[in-house]
């Protein structure tokens, strides 16, 4: 307890008042309750959240994700995707087997794709993909592009055979020294044979290089590729030793000198065979150049073979970086992401500082530390990596695949840490909505809550997962190449633990029997029993900190219905400004020549029976009572009308109308025929490039591939041949016209004459010529701009990349001339700044069949204008049209976009098709390739009386839906009158002419319309779209009509009016799968009043906060996750190279459909924080929708069915022999026990934490703990009278300032605009007034205490000096008394034992006197004889009565009386004879006296 100096302790006086207001009101008030956690205000969250946004922006737009992406994935793509002849077959890069397979692909693909000369003129020289410059590298000319070649052998010594006999050491008589030697693999001296290599005709001799060159500067054979323009070029076997020559021979493209041991041309370089049987890896390394995006890419591919003899491994992998990066809006941003990151690292000190040792032992805090530090990390290793490339740009780096590795490993460390700063910052988030909201806090602490038990079971499973992953590596390894190496085998068992068993579906069973063995097994404890575990633990969390919570929940509850209750309004400052001046100027409005109209009447406010229900409320009834009054009257709130069985019926009949109409009308499984048609009429055919390379139409990766494909297989996919010859039959009978042309036999492409050609299309006898139009070709061109070595317009010359500089100035010609600033959309219109109309020029032979059409000409596709051609329909012409297209230059490499679209008619199903075929090159120069099929079914209404067959039964479900729907409109519009005048009666409103008060009226009815039943929202909803939809489907048949005076207008205007069609068809498809969402909603809304129903719908309710702050709290989560998985994995995997495509791809990780090796081959440092990503979202965060569920799940019986009440309205009148009124459920017994029901995970929960709590308390109260125990009322522990009754009243008054000061400041508080401003200026000044009584208090009680000390305390010192004194005093005349006492005794019972021996004596002497006188007169004294005899016996027995009352008296153990001293007992009695005359005598004296009054009796008569 605080204290003041010298004095009591402040919080004296608050437990003081405690106690007695505790003593007044009891317990209930001001018994001890669970601390409510301190709520940040909101803006903290909103300043976080703009943190958070400025550090997304800053890391997307460093990271360059998308550009990246779109680079290595063209490259890749254009390599991976091309195909050389092998034998009868094709080989790709991952057919490669053997050495010969590897260098066929080298020359096939690589030289050929480089230099070679096929389709030239849809390409730029030495460029991947047209737009990608190869560079070339150090020492080569500049006009010449460089392939770098690092090959590593094995070493091979003399092989023991004696296992296998020597026979077979003399075909092999040296063996490899190790397995193998990956590319870019350490080097080892023992292993790897570095002696020199001299080719086949011995004039060429390669050496190996030494450390620090090569791939990854490994070392190696380096060989360097210049290639030039024309096709040729020549391989310098690289010798960086002294003894190396310097090769300048510009022929030879040696321009700067290249260090060498021999250079020979290309072709005869694969003739040396330097790939041997000692070879085991070669890596080749190309550096690219993009103008367009500005980037420089690094290609590397490797082979590596194994001891088998087999290339096993062979990787391509492309890496890039930006060199354009200069974004002066970026600079303003990261400079405010460093400030903000400094202050949090401020408060984070100020915290630590502060809380030390406690503050680190809070998860968050690590999870703050490690934000700030990444962050700063992170931008320290940005300004790092900028003037790296700057040097990297300026200085000819370029040349060397070695400096650009440096820049993109910095790069790289930037990626990390950026990546998982993200993370952090987005999972801080969580810990700022937590201390805002206290549901968020609950589930953050119920994560917190059950850490440890789930990482002690993570690990618990995690070993028997790596048991298990031995196993498999072990037995499976033989069967599948997933499961070859031990951290294979652990992927695809995590696979398997996460239920994505596509690796054991390659596995034959009967040739590993273990398979099932070990597969049902595993799959039993990791996928349920496992799974079951983490749900366990996270419930019981949930609800264990749920039950600690509750307090604070409750609290909240009463805060919000007393706001409620007094029409608080919390709505920040401006919205009320706003909302005032909008009710002011409608209010103007409406009293514009209104003059007032209402009476005081009418002005008056209606009184109803909940006014008079809350006034008796609030005077008589106490808080139970007036919460149970509420309840009753706000009953009919809640609870709806049950709806009839017509109505039942009636929407039943709506929604198989509609059902019906949609099936009917939309023919979804037709439409999917016929796209299934078209797609394989487009993908049959097969493409072979001059140079072998053979693909389809999805494969294309290219412009010139494209261009091939137009040339090669369009014709086949038109001019179908497999149609041909089978409806030549057809064509025989009638049935097709001769000069159709089908796709698929009934798909009949439709075909229309020009205009201007209408008089020429008839022959001399009237029949139809061969001039009809078929298909249009629509193409779009770019604009080329001049390559000034920059993306953006405001890049600083200095930053800009042209290749090498001498005196400031450009010396080097690698860059390409032009280049385009982003692709053309063929569907968006055209732009000035991408488009280049002036280019849009055509050849003379063109003219015949192509225009040039300007934007907004509908004969254009989509009207965006371009070169527009017309194909005939006549096949040789439409294949001469075809030529003229490929050989007058309408295909360039400035052709950016074009679109192929037709129509055709299915007549078998009266089905109307629109096709088109898109055609678009992207900035990397990847040709990306799609085609779509929009079909909808016919009505044909010009011809109505021939097909009403047809058209009723589409027509009908249509009509019955309609009027169904304005059934459910009328119903709606009765139900919201309904509301509008219970709200009116309820509220007491009047009717009034001010435009305000009506329309907030009507918006307060319609918001409490859909508020309190969102069924009705959904109604309204689906009411609203219906129309729309109606409205499309009249508007489209009407379209419909039109349809055969648009087949005599040219194919330009067919197509324009299919396109129509086709957007009104796809827009009213998508609002009828809405809408049929909702319909398939609705029907809950009849079973609402089910009992079972509502207990569902009443879980739901409950849960639905935590519930929805659930979903944001995971979603926060997954977002971090989402931005890890961006930034890391975006520039190579497809999913992950867009936002929106990388959320879809965590949501299908979570669900076990994801392939974690391919994010391992990306990165893998990376790839391991996706470990604890899935465990975390599956197997916490959904078991965390169990737990909310399972806590809220009402648990009620519903009561029995009356299903004979049900059924009477609807069969009572025609079955009357059935009592359908037997059917009763009484109702259950008050009183009755309840049925105890099976345990639930809440209740045991409860239960054991009450008692947790009930043992913590009694341990306190047992270890004299101070906290305050329950109290009872002051008058039940003391009884009443005039003393009390005065403290009874003082503490009355005391409790009564205090009830009362309180209840002010609460009134006030209701009143106030601004609580927390409120609580600032108001209630802090009562607090500091209150602390500063108390603190004078403190200050007089201690004035008292130290006068006390210095007077009162020293006359008490004296008194008890002095009490001392006269004690010390009284102890020793009690010892002196005590001393003398015992002498007394002493000398007492000597005098005792003498006298008892004196008597003892004297009574023999007497009797033998008596004796001796009895024998001397025995005759004279007979009579006297007699008489002493008698008195003789007389004696005897008297002494042996009294001896034997003696015994009698004595107690057991006491010593006899002359035996021995003498016992406490008798010194008691004695000396309480002594000290008091009047005791009685005791009864041993009594004895003794009798004794020795008859030996004085018998000694009388000798005396006389």
């Amino acid at each position: 307890m605080t204290t003041g100096p010298g004095g009591a302790g402040k919080d004296d006086v608050i437990t003081r008042r405690r106690i007695y207001l505790q003593r007044l009101i009891g317990d209930d008030l001001l018994s001890s309750r669970t601390a409510p956690v301190q709520r940040a205000p909101w803006r903290v969250v909103a300043r976080f959240l703009i943190y958070l946004i400025i550090a997304t922006a800053v890391i997307l737009t460093r990271s360059g994700v998308q550009d990246l992406y779109e680079i290595n994935h063209g490259l890749e793509a254009s390599l991976r995707s091309t195909s050389i002849p092998r034998g009868s077959s094709y080989m790709r890069l991952q057919d490669v087997r053997t050495r010969s397979d590897m260098q066929a692909w080298i020359r096939g693909v690589l030289v050929e794709r480089v230099a070679g000369n096929d389709l030239a003129e849809f390409r730029r020289n030495l460029t991947l993909l047209s737009f990608n410059r190869v560079t070339p590298g150090k020492g080569t000319c500049t006009e010449s592009a460089s392939l770098f070649l690092t090959m590593r052998r094995v070493r091979t010594v003399s092989g023991n055979m004696e296992a296998l006999g020597n026979r077979f050491g003399k075909l092999y008589p040296n063996i490899w020294q190790t397995a193998s030697i990956p590319a870019g693999a350490g080097m080892n001296d023992t292993a790897e044979a570095k002696d020199s290599l001299n080719g086949a005709n011995g004039s060429y001799w390669w050496k190996h290089s030494p450390y620090k060159e090569g791939f990854l500067r490994e070392g190696g054979y380096l060989a360097s590729m210049a290639l030039s323009s024309d096709g040729e070029g020549y391989v310098h076997l690289l010798d960086y030793s002294p003894e190396g020559t310097l090769n300048t021979n510009a022929s030879q493209g040696a321009c700067f000198g290249i260090p060498v041991s021999s250079s020979l041309p290309v072709a005869e370089f694969w003739k040396q065979g330097y790939f041997d049987a000692s070879f085991s890896s070669l890596a080749i390394e190309l550096m690219i150049y993009n103008p367009n995006l500005q980037t420089m890419s690094r290609i590397a591919v490797t082979f590596i073979a194994n001891f088998a003899g087999l290339i096993t491994d062979t990787q391509l992998r492309s890496e890039s970086i930006r060199l354009d990066i200069y974004s002066s809006t970026m600079r303003y941003l990261e400079a405010c992401y460093l400030i903000f990151t400094f202050c949090y690292l401020l408060a984070f000190v100020h915290d630590s500082y502060k809380k030390f040792p406690d503050h680190f032992k809070e998860p968050w805090s690590w999870i703050n530390f490690a934000s700030i530090a990444l962050s700063f990390t992170s931008l320290g290793l940005w300004y790092s990596y900028e003037p790296m490339l700057t040097d990297y740009i300026s200085n000819g780096n370029f040349r060397d695949p070695n400096e650009f590795r440096k820049c993109f490993l910095w790069l790289e460390y930037y990626k990390w840490a950026s990546a998982v700063a993200t993370l952090m910052i987005y999972l801080r988030l969580l810990q700022f909505l937590a201390k805002s909201n206290p549901r968020v806090m609950l589930l953050a602490r119920t994560l917190t809550q059950g850490a440890k038990s789930m990482l002690v079971y993570v690990f618990y499973v995690g070993v028997i997962l790596a048991g298990s992953a031995a196993f498999a590596q072990t037995y499976f390894a033989s069967f599948s190449s997933e499961f070859v190496s031990l951290p294979l085998a652990f992927f695809h068992c995590y696979n398997l633990f996460f239920g994505n068993t596509e690796s054991l579906k390659s596995i034959d069973a009967s040739a590993a029997p273990l398979k099932n063995l070990f597969y049902v097994p595993f799959m039993v404890f990791f996928y349920f029993v496992s799974v079951q575990m983490f749900n366990a633990i996270i419930n019981y969390s949930y609800n264990l900190v749920s039950e600690d919570m509750e307090p604070q929940f409750e609290q909240e509850r009463l805060e919000r219905k007393r706001k409620q209750a007094n029409g608080m309004d919390n709505r920040p400052q401006w919205v009320k400004w706003v909302w005032d001046k909008i009710q002011e100027s409608m209010n103007q409005d409406g009293e514009k020549g209104n003059a007032p109209a209402t009476t005081s009447a009418q002005q008056k406010p209606l009184v109803t029976d909940k006014d008079v229900a809350l006034n008796l409320m609030e005077e008589y009834l106490d808080e139970e009572g007036k919460q149970k009054l509420e309840t009753y009257m706000g009953r009919n709130d809640a609870k709806k009308n049950p709806d009839s069985a017509f109505k039942f019926f009636r929407f039943v009949m709506f929604a198989v109308a509609y059902i019906w109409f949609l099936s009917v009308n939309l023919s979804v499984g037709d439409n999917f025929q016929i796209n299934s048609a078209v797609q394989s009429s487009i993908e049959s055919f097969p493409t072979v490039m001059p140079g072998g390379d053979a693909f389809v139409f999805d494969e294309i990766a290219t412009l010139p591939q494209a261009a091939q494909w137009m040339k090669d297989s369009f014709p086949l996919v038109i001019f179908n041949t497999t149609a041909e010859e089978t409806t030549r039959s057809a064509v025989e009978l009638g049935i097709y016209d001769k000069s159709a042309v089908c796709l698929k036999t009934w798909n009949c492409l439709f075909s229309a004459v020009p205009l201007d050609k209408v008089n020429q299309a008839r022959g001399p006898g009237g029949e139809q010529a061969h001039v009809k139009e078929m298909v249009r070709i629509t193409q779009r061109r770019a604009f080329q701009k001049d390559n000034e070595g920059r993306k953006g317009d405001k890049t600083p010359e200095r930053l800009r990349f042209y290749g090498e500089l001498q005196d400031g100035e450009p010396v080097s010609k690698i860059l390409a001339e032009t280049r385009i600033i982003a692709p053309i959309d063929p569907n968006e219109a055209p732009s000035a700044s991408l488009e280049n109309s002036s280019a849009l020029s055509l050849a003379e032979p063109l003219k015949s069949f192509c225009r040039v059409i300007p934007e907004g000409d509908s004969t254009s596709y989509a009207g965006h204008g371009g070169l527009v051609c017309i194909m005939n329909a006549d096949r040789p012409t439409f294949l001469s049209q075809l030529e003229l297209l490929m050989t007058n230059d309408f295909f360039t490499p400035e052709s950016s976009a074009w679109v192929i679209d037709f129509a055709m008619q299915n007549s078998n199903r009266q089905i109307l098709s629109y096709v088109t075929i898109t055609f678009k090159v992207l900035t990397s120069g990847e040709m990306k390739v799609d085609f779509t099929v929009d079909s909808m079914k016919l009505f044909n209404f010009n011809k109505w009386y021939e097909n009403i067959s047809s058209i009723v039964p589409r027509i009908f479900p249509g009509i019955l839906y309609m009027l169904l729907t304005c059934m459910f409109i009328q119903s709606v519009r009765t139900d919201f009158r309904k509301e509008k005048l219970r709200h009116k009666m309820g509220q007491g409103a009047t009717d009034t002419k001010k435009t305000w008060e009506r329309f907030t009226s009507h918006i307060k009815v319609a918001w409490n319309f859909v508020r309190l039943d969102v069924f009705n929202f959904l109604e309204i909803v689906s009411i609203c779209v219906s129309l729309f939809s109606a409205g499309l489907f009249v508007w489209w048949t009407y379209e419909d009509t039109q349809l055969d005076n648009v087949k005599d207008k040219s194919l330009a205007d067919f197509l324009s009016y299919c396109v129509g069609l086709v957007t009104q068809a796809r827009l009213y498809n998508r609002l009828s799968a809405v809408n049929i969402v909702m319909i398939g909603v609705r029907p809950l809304k009849f079973a609402r009043e089910n009992a079972r129903f509502a207990k569902m719908n009443q879980t739901l309710w409950d849960s639905a906060v935590d519930l929805r702050w659930f979903v944001i709290m995971l979603f926060v989560t997954m977002a971090g996750f989402v931005m890890l998985a961006f930034i890391s994995f975006g520039q190579h995997v497809t999913d992950c190279s867009t936002f929106m495509s990388t959320i879809v791809f965590c949501f299908r990780f979570v669900l076990g459909d994801f392939d974690f090796t391919e994010l391992w081959a990306v990165d893998r440092l990376m790839s391991a924080f996706m470990f604890p990503y899935l465990i975390l979202m599956y197997c916490v965060f959904t078991n965390i929708f169990f737990a909310i569920i399972d806590r809220h799940f009402v648990s009620i019986d519903p009561p029995p069915t009356q299903w004979f009440l049900k059924l009477k309205p609807i069969f009572g009148r025609v079955c009357r022999c059935i009592n359908w009124d037997q059917d009763h459920v009484m109702e259950e017994d008050p009183n009755a026990v309840q049925k105890v029901g099976p345990p639930s995970r809440r209740d045991h929960v409860r239960k054991t934490q009450a008692e947790i709590r009930r043992i913590k308390r009694n341990a306190e109260n047992a270890g004299g703990s101070t906290t305050q125990s329950k109290t009872r009322m002051l008058s039940d522990v003391a009884e009443s009278d005039e003393k009390m009754e005065e403290v009874m009243i003082w503490g009355a008054d005391e409790a009564k300032k205090i009830i009362s000061e309180f209840a002010t400041l609460s009134s006030r508080k209701r009143n106030a605009s601004n609580e927390e401003e409120f609580v600032k200026r108001d209630v802090m000044d009562v607090v500091k007034r209150e602390l500063k009584d108390a603190s004078d208090q403190m200050l007089e009680s201690g004035r008292q205490m130290r006068y006390a000390s210095r007077v009162h305390e020293k006359v008490a010192l004296k008194d008890q000096d002095a009490l001392a004194r006269y004690i010390c005093k009284l102890e020793k005349l009690i010892n002196k008394h005590t001393t003398d006492l015992r002498m007394v005794e002493r000398e007492v019972k000597h005098l005792k034992g003498d006298h008892d021996k004196m008597g003892t004596e004297t009574h023999a002497d007497a009797h033998r006197d008596h004796h001796h006188h009895h024998h001397q007169g025995r005759g004279m004294l007979s009579s006297g004889d007699k008489d002493d005899e008698g008195s003789g016996q007389d004696d005897a027995s008297s002494e042996k009565s009294g001896s034997s009352s003696r015994n009698e008296d004595r107690q057991p153990g006491e010593v006899q009386p002359g035996a021995g001293p003498q016992g406490p007992a008798d010194r008691a009695e004695s000396e309480s004879s002594e000290h008091d005359p009047t005791a009685p005598m005791p009864i041993r004296d009594q004895v003794q006296e009798s004794q020795l009054k008859n030996h004085l009796a018998a000694f009388m008569p000798h005396l006389h």
